[in-house]
């Protein structure tokens, strides 16, 4: 019995590609500007084919058993093998969806092998011969590792870079990179890189011998997230070298401060030192937060707090002046918002606090714990 032989004569491929948006980078948008996506993109792609048996186009029913390779002979499959069972053929011409496990495109060469069983669900499956090839959209190539992708004036080197969500169990990340650029962003109007996480990290760099982060050229840092600068209270000097004020350390870092001998408030000074740009980013003071405590409230307390920004050796302007009492017997604090004049600059970044403390006598104290600035640097 003359065995029947099954060719495939004309194939067809549309390989999904992976839309990676790299178009000229720009601030973040308003919510309401936002697009949400349902999810990672799949691997999945459409392949056609046209069948022929002895020579003539099959019609009918038919099933197929799917097998991707790395090379057109021998070789090692790559992920799972898809069986897809009463595909219709018509005319020869058949369609299906294929999807393999795993990570199968990653830019090295792929091809594909095929079974068929005709009529579906009777007899042995039959290999088709040769593997077909899997070849990309030409404008596909643009997106393989290491190629230069380039929209407008954005140019990024796609060395390593891992979509948000990929696999989405293992890897939370915004942003992820591996190779000898793990992750590479340029702009010369935007963001180089902007990674978002809801629960793991937007953007991580890790290196053992070299730089984990770099940024470069006359761009700028930013984070959304606060810092906070601690003044101790001991920390304080007289304001005026021949006042009587005098202090007692106490174990927390904390100064209790004592009128001396001369009767009449007395104004202490606390010096801050602080970086006024930082990885190019200027730094905005946006609260001061001061605790102490008064041993009387109703004789000795705080006065008037007010904070300076040095402009020139001997000019300034005045960041808050607030004259309101703080006379609490009990340790606590108090919270200023900064709103003027609060910017520093690579010009002008010297600060200092002065409170000026009511004293009625010389035996009880006003007690400084300490002194927070809450930065900004975004």
């Amino acid at each position: 019995m003359k065995r029947r032989r099954f060719v495939q004569t004309v194939f067809c491929l549309v390989l999904l590609l992976v839309a990676v948006g790299l178009t000229q980078a720009q601030e973040p948008v308003a919510p309401s500007q936002q697009v949400s996506m349902a999810g990672p993109v799949s691997n999945e792609f459409t392949y056609q084919g046209r069948l022929l048996r002895d020579g003539s186009p099959v019609n009918g029913n038919c099933d197929f058993q799917f097998q991707l390779w790395d090379a057109a002979s021998g070789g090692t499959q790559v992920g799972s093998t898809q069986t897809l069972t009463n595909v219709p053929v018509n005319n020869g011409i058949f369609t299906v969806q294929l999807s393999f496990s795993g990570r199968p495109f990653t830019g090295d060469a792929r091809w594909l092998q095929i079974y068929v069983r005709y009529p579906a669900g009777s007899g042995s499956y039959q290999l088709l011969t040769p593997r077909q090839p899997l070849t990309a959209v030409p404008y596909g190539f643009s997106l393989q590792p290491g190629a230069t992708v380039v929209s407008g004036d954005a140019e990024a080197t796609l060395t390593g870079v891992q979509l948000a969500g990929w696999p989405p169990t293992f890897y939370p990340y915004g942003v992820y990179g591996r190779g000898t650029w793990g992750v590479w962003g340029s702009s010369d109007l935007g963001l180089g890189v902007r990674g978002t996480s809801d629960s793991g990290i937007g953007v991580y760099g890790s290196s053992t011998t070299g730089t984990a982060i770099y940024a470069a050229g006359t761009g700028t840092i930013k984070s959304a997230a606060k810092s906070y600068l601690w003044i101790s209270g001991n920390s304080l000097v007289k304001n005026l070298s021949g006042d009587t004020t005098r202090w007692d350390m106490t174990l927390n870092g904390g100064a209790q401060v004592y009128r001396g001998s001369a009767t009449g408030g007395k104004t202490i000074y606390y010096p801050i030192t602080i970086p006024a740009v930082l990885y190019g980013q200027p730094v905005t003071l946006t609260k001061l937060t001061v605790y102490y405590k008064c041993q009387d409230g109703s004789k000795n307390y705080i006065d008037r707090t007010a904070l300076y920004r040095q402009t020139d050796a001997d000019s300034n302007v005045q960041i808050i002046d607030d004259s309101t009492n703080r006379t609490s017997n009990t340790a606590t604090s108090y919270t200023l918002n900064l709103t003027s004049h609060n910017t520093l600059s690579a010009d002008q970044g010297g600060l200092g606090l002065f409170l000026v403390l009511h004293f009625e006598d010389d035996t009880n104290y006003v007690q400084i714990g300490g002194v927070r600035l809450e930065l900004e640097h975004d």
